[in-house]
C-alpha cells in the first residue's frame, strides 16, 4: 500500500543532517522557527494540492 501521508517537519533546529533524516524519511518538506504564516500556508497549500 503505497503512502498517502505527507509529512511536513517544523523544527527550531534547521541543521542539514536534520534535514537530511527527514527528508530520507519520506517528509515532504521541512519548515524552521521562526516562520510566518504566510510561509505554513504556502508550504501547505502545496503540499495539499
Amino acid at each position: 500500500m503505497p503512502l498517502t501521508t505527507k509529512i511536513i517537519i517544523v523544527t527550531a533546529f534547521g541543521r542539514p543532517r536534520i534535514i537530511v533524516d527527514a527528508i530520507v524519511n519520506n517528509a515532504k518538506d521541512f519548515i524552521t522557527k521562526p516562520f510566518t504564516l504566510q510561509t505554513l500556508k504556502s508550504v501547505l497549500y502545496n503540499k495539499l494540492n
